[in-house]
């Protein structure tokens, strides 16, 4: 419930649940009060928090090390990348997510690795860094595809297009843009597909189609 309404709103409810969790794992596995600091964690980002937010997480990856559950560690890792690089604290952060990477790469999880390369190439767009975004983004994107994921799929190709529409390559960036958003109604995404169609009409803009954006 906590991570739930971190991601959703309102953070207050994402608040209340994380204590609640905390609370009530206290005298459990050192596994399943990781996964409560990890959702308290999640509450406090989502609450910009950040700082907060990392201490709590750097507790979780501590209790699930200690419980030798590798994926916990990964899930952890990558949500403190985020938040490490809300606070600022960008090589941190970096740090993070490629700690994240190894890890999940070591137990094979691909899904993990996809889900690393995605926030790889959102953290190198935030730095100007385009091309390394793309490479992130075009590892991300295939696996993503053969396990089904249209929605992260869909929100590589945003990228995707993003970082080629910076880079110059109009066309390219189009094709990102328009395979996007026709992911993004797959699920009835609709703000994904806002978001694509937003980049479609910045491309058309580019390119003086005017009639395009009709």
């Amino acid at each position: 419930m906590a991570r739930a309404y971190a991601t959703t709103g309102p953070v207050s409810e994402a608040d209340r649940f994380s204590l609640e969790a905390i609370d009530s794992c206290q005298t459990l596995s050192g596994d399943l009060r990781a996964r409560a600091l990890e959702a308290r964690g999640e509450a406090l980002d989502s609450g910009d928090e950040h700082a907060k937010s990392a201490d709590t997480l750097r507790q979780a990856e501590s209790l699930f090390a200690g419980a030798g559950d590798i994926g916990g560690e990964a899930q952890t890792e990558l949500i403190l990348s985020f938040a490490l690089f809300a606070d600022g604290r960008q090589v941190e952060g970096m740090e993070a997510a490629r700690a994240a990477l190894e890890r999940w790469s070591s137990i094979g999880d691909q899904h993990g690795v996809a889900r690393v390369r995605s926030a790889l190439g959102i953290f190198a767009i935030t730095r100007g860094e385009f091309e390394t975004a793309q490479c992130n983004y075009q590892i991300a994107a295939p696996i993503f595809r053969r396990i089904g994921n249209k929605d992260d799929e869909a929100s590589v190709q945003n990228g995707l297009g993003y970082a080629s529409r910076e880079m110059g390559d109009w066309e390219k960036s189009l094709r990102y843009y328009r395979k996007a958003r026709m992911n993004f109604a797959a699920v009835q995404d609709l703000l994904g597909e806002h978001e694509a169609i937003t980049g479609i009409a910045k491309v058309f803009s580019n390119l003086k189609e005017f009639q395009q954006l009709g």
